[in-house]
C-alpha cells in the first residue's frame, strides 16, 4: 500500500487507488501467510512510520506530535520493501513464462 503515491499494489500488479490516503496515514506492506498444510493465517502490516502522508497538516491538526514522529521507525519497512519489489518482479517475469 503506497499511501504517498496513492497506489495499491497486489502481487506485483498496480490495482489502482489506495482509497486510504488521509492526513497522517503511512504506506505499509501487508503480509498474509500460513504454515504449509495449516488452515490458520497470520496477518501483519509493516509501516513506513517515518514518512506519513501530508505530515505538515497532520502535525498542525494534531494527528500526531513531533515527538511521536521523531520516534517513528521505518527500518523494517525499508529493509523489506526491496525484497517485496524483487518478489513482485519475479512474479511478473514468471507470468510471461507460463
Amino acid at each position: 500500500m503506497d499511501i504517498i503515491n496513492d497506489k495499491l499494489i497486489i502481487s506485483g500488479q498496480d490495482s489502482g487507488s489506495t482509497r486510504e490516503q488521509s492526513i497522517g496515514s503511512s504506506s505499509y506492506i501487508f503480509v498474509k501467510m500460513n504454515i504449509e498444510g495449516g488452515s490458520r493465517y497470520v496477518e501483519t502490516k509493516i509501516f513506513d512510520g517515518e514518512h506519513p502522508y501530508d505530515v505538515e497538516t497532520a502535525l498542525r491538526v494534531g494527528t500526531f506530535t513531533q515527538e511521536e514522529l521523531d520516534k517513528a521507525d521505518s527500518s523494517c519497512y525499508n529493509r523489506l520493501l526491496p525484497l517485496v519489489e524483487e518478489y513482485f518482479a519475479s512474479l511478473q517475469a514468471n507470468r510471461w513464462i507460463v
